[in-house]
This record gives structure tokens, C-alpha cells and sequence, in this order.
């Protein structure tokens, strides 16, 4: 997985990551997408395995603060 330049506001833009850093950040988006129940709906969203790891985090909604507590009042939390 490379870094793609092409991520708007991102600190993937500015920060250097050695190969391994990348590579395991993108297991650990491949576990939350195809191995967590709760994340389901994301992976129509996400643009692949053959992206940089960088440009499918953007491409994903962002777990903000709101949003975490909706999806609480919802049942829907990803964790406990």
C-alpha cells in the first residue's frame, strides 16, 4: 500500500510512515470492515484493497463524538 497525495485535509498529507506502519493500518481497517458486524455498511464505501491504505480511511464517514452517541441512542454502538 502507497500514500496517496491525493487526501484532502489529512495528516497522511504531511506525516512519513515506514512500510510496515501502512501495512498495519491497513489489516487492522480489513479486520474492522469484513470482521466486525457493526461496520458492515461501511464496506461498500470503501474503495478496495488495491488503494492506499491512507485514501480508504478518507473515503469511510468519521466516528465523531455525534455520531457515536446517535448510534448509541440507536442500540447500534460499535462497542460496549
Amino acid at each position: 500500500m502507497s500514500m496517496d497525495s491525493h487526501i484532502k485535509q489529512s495528516f497522511a498529507l504531511t506525516s512519513q510512515y515506514r512500510a510496515p506502519y501502512s501495512e498495519c493500518c491497513g489489516k487492522a481497517l480489513d479486520e474492522a470492515l469484513y470482521a466486525t458486524e457493526a461496520y458492515d455498511a461501511w464496506r461498500t464505501m470503501d474503495p478496495g484493497r488495491a488503494s492506499p491504505v491512507f485514501s480508504r480511511f478518507a473515503a469511510l464517514p468519521a466516528l465523531t463524538k455525534r455520531s457515536c452517541v446517535q448510534a448509541a441512542r440507536k442500540d447500534s454502538c460499535p462497542w460496549p
